[in-house]
């Protein structure tokens, strides 16, 4: 018997033939669910195109269901899952950049994501399927950034098409004619945070940054004549002209010639009007321009005379790599600066922690507890001392050898593979020895065929693994090695026999938390095929970067791209792993389980599956933090520092600033053992500087050893901010922290930081 579905009012009755329809749908809906059959006919019988997408939104949804039903077993929630997948992202030989957008993280101080909050936008009601826009209004949870010379895409990580690549999600195309114009100059780099997209260009006429605010549908420039807002909004990118409009002369670039750009929101950073915090952001110019930092109030300053491969923010640092040199570090600045009255250390190879000795410097990252410089023979993976910078750690990884850390003024490696000397002193080592894989892995260990000698600066430590009838231990003094290792005028000694690996010798005494480290760091790769090495056979270093969720480093090479977790290679993507068909990772980025590459040919994605649940529970957004934040700084000498970062105030704002501020003198003993309460109510008018409202005011009593010591709130009106300064002790280092709470009230929002 024919299945009829009759519809429609008395008199005007339609018959739609079911089966027929569930024929042609065989597979992909329940022939008994008259009701879709039904919506679907309406639509064909009215010519109702709005209704049949609708239908056939619904199918997709019923589809997918029903797909994941079909695959779920009694008593699993494994089941429901997304599978992994390595997958071409987009072809193209124009390639220069890529970033992968976390966005479910980015929320306001109730928890809501600002991709929820954004239905009003122009770009989400814009139409679907077209060239520049894909299938889903609301922007996904994780971006897929790939900026091209002249165009930037945007890919949804998470909506597949029938292959199983990413979806688009929007374009940025070729063109002039709307408000971001990649024609005009090309693109150099690409970061997003907190609803922005932000997009270096280094065009003849000096096209600077664009920010794309995604949050706020709209779109500025910041050049060196200033901040512009770009004609038209998101949702009409490919048809928008005009003229830009000058929002703030002060707000400017030192340079138009953009080339590289990082940001960060800094504790205590205020709210922007959809109530995310406001980043720092830092650019790099051309070498004689330098960097110029833009804090949240709109204040610029720039760091010039540093030649430029790279910046970052390092913390409550700002580091610039120099391609000459490496890694210059300093404090964060809020007036412009000479990179040499601005610099408090520098990561070189020529000075403790040493870099790698040799090659060109391509590319580098940084984070407080981790910088890593890139050079065509390798990389340098820098654990920073900020209290003494000299004493920090590096070390070093090639294709041909890893060292383990190496704290401060190291005299001798030696990582197992020969008797080379891999410290940048390059100490002629004399002796004879065999060597040995440690379980089938990367890791050697050197046996002592006769005694072994090297030169060294007498008065230091040995530190690495010895190996005894109880197996491989640790040693982290002289006294530990039993005497197989000495130090004697100058002279250090490995008696025959001994099977040791990772031996470093060092005139720095390492801390117990650097010692905790290293053990810590190096145990894994004596676990059976494990792997420390650059994979590939290529040393020369294009990119790193690290995932700012697991802390896994990502280097990449012209051979493929190898990712760390500590000092353990965890895997390595060339063309073997991924969608592409060359190995040269021109740049990559990493988050959590899925990795974005850029070659010369192709961008690919390489992600782990997923569990339906394990992805439900991690896609949370995590409410701010609050409590309040720390301000660091170290005094040499009775000479007072600021801490950084600073409290930014505003416009029509009244803050009150607490700080509970400790200072400690560096080393094994504190003599001073400094600390204070202070509190201050300070205020801004509108079009006026920040003030203070009656005095500093001291809570309880003072402590400290030596009353010269002191510490207050200082204003500085040029840079709008308030600062806590401190003053030290003559001939002392002593390392300060500043737990500071602001508690804000302004017209524009009221909180506490």
């Amino acid at each position: 018997m024919t299945n009829l579905v009759t519809f429609g009012p008395p008199g005007g009755e339609k018959v739609f033939d079911l089966d027929l329809w569930t024929a042609e749908n065989a597979g992909y809906i329940d022939p008994d669910n008259g009701m879709i059959a039904c919506l679907k006919a309406v639509a064909l019988q009215s010519n109702n195109s709005a209704m049949m997408t609708a239908v056939n939104t619904a199918l997709e949804a019923m589809r997918r269901a029903e797909t994941a039903a079909s695959s779920a077993t009694a008593g699993t929630s494994a089941a429901l899952s997304l599978s992994g997948i390595s997958k071409q992202v987009v072809a193209s030989t124009t390639l220069v950049d890529c970033f992968i957008w976390d966005v479910w993280r980015e929320v306001d101080e109730r928890g809501v994501c600002w991709a929820d909050k954004v239905d009003w936008a122009s770009y989400c009601n814009e139409s679907l399927d077209t060239a520049t826009r894909g299938p889903k209004r609301r922007p996904p949870r994780q971006f897929l950034v790939v900026a091209h010379t002249t165009k930037l895409e945007l890919y949804d990580a998470w909506d597949y098409d029938a292959a199983g690549a990413p979806r688009p999600f929007m374009v940025f195309p070729n063109t002039a004619h709307f408000n971001v114009d990649p024609t005009a100059g090309p693109i150099r780099a690409v970061r997003c945070l907190n609803g922005t997209i932000y997009v270096c260009s280094s065009g003849s006429g000096g096209i600077g940054l664009y920010e794309i605010r995604l949050s706020a549908d709209e779109t500025i420039r910041c050049t060196a004549s200033g901040t512009y807002r770009r004609p038209g909004l998101i949702g009409q990118r490919v048809s928008a002209s005009g003229t830009e409009t000058l929002l703030s002369s002060s707000r400017a670039l030192s340079s138009g010639f953009a080339t590289s750009v990082d940001v960060a929101v800094l504790p205590g950073a205020p709210l922007d009007r959809v109530g995310l915090p406001v980043p720092t952001i830092v650019v790099g110019t051309t070498w004689s321009s330098g960097a110029t930092i833009i804090h949240p109030n709109g204040v610029a300053a720039t760091v010039y005379g540093c030649p430029l491969a790279a910046v970052a923010f390092a913390g409550e640092h700002l580091a610039l790599l120099d391609p000459g040199a490496g890694w210059r570090v300093g404090p964060i600045p809020y007036a412009t600066v000479s990179y040499a009255a601005w610099q408090s250390t520098a990561y070189v190879s020529t000075t403790a922690p040493a870099t790698i000795p040799s090659g060109g410097i391509i590319a580098g990252c940084a984070a407080r507890d981790l910088i890593v410089e890139g050079r065509t023979s390798g990389a340098a993976i820098i654990a920073p001392e900020w209290g003494n910078p000299s004493a920090g750690m590096s070390a070093h990884i090639r294709a041909d050898y890893a060292t383990p850390w190496m704290v401060g003024d190291v005299r001798l490696c030696l990582v197992g593979d020969s008797l080379a000397d891999r410290s940048y002193v390059g100490a002629a080592v004399s002796g004879t020895a065999t060597y040995a894989a440690v379980n089938a892995g990367d890791l050697r260990a050197t046996t002592a065929t006769s005694t072994i000698t090297a030169p060294v600066t007498s008065g230091g430590v040995a530190y690495g693994w010895l190996y005894t009838a109880g197996g491989w231990r640790f040693c982290k003094t002289m006294a530990d090695w039993g005497g197989v290792v000495m130090e004697s005028g100058g002279t250090l000694t490995i008696a025959a026999g001994t099977v040791f690996t990772r031996l470093v010798y060092t005139t720095t005494t390492p801390t117990s938390a650097q010692l905790a480290r290293i053990e810590a760091d190096d145990r894994p790769l004596f676990a059976y095929a494990a792997g420390m090495l650059l994979s590939g056979a290529s040393s020369n270093v294009q990119g790193a970067s690290r995932c700012s969720s697991t802390g896994r480093l990502r280097v990449s090479t012209d051979a493929g791209t190898t990712i760390f977790g500590g000092l353990v290679r965890t895997a390595f993507h060339s063309t073997a792993t991924t969608a592409t068909t060359s190995n040269l990772h021109k740049a990559a980025a990493l988050s959590g389980g899925t990795f974005l590459v850029c070659t010369t040919a192709q961008a690919a994605i390489v992600q782990d599956a997923v569990s339906g649940k394990e992805l439900l529970l991690s896609g949370r957004p995590a409410k701010l933090p609050g409590g309040g934040f720390c301000a660091r700084g170290v005094t040499a000498d009775a000479t007072p520092v600021d801490l950084a970062p600073r409290v930014l105030v505003g416009e029509r704002e009244t803050a009150l600033v607490e700080a509970r501020i400790v200072g400690r003198v560096y080393g094994a003993a504190d003599s001073e053992r400094i600390s204070y309460i202070r509190r201050a109510t300070v205020y801004r008018d509108a079009g006026g500087s920040v003030a203070l409202q009656g005095s500093v005011q001291t809570i309880g009593t003072d402590v400290e050893a030596t009353s010269s010591a002191d510490a207050t709130f200082q204003l500085d009106t040029a840079a709008q901010t308030v600062s806590v300064r401190v003053t030290g002790v003559s001939g002392k280092r002593i390392v300060w922290t500043a737990a500071i709470t602001v508690t804000r009230i302004s017209e524009e929002n009221a909180h506490a930081a």
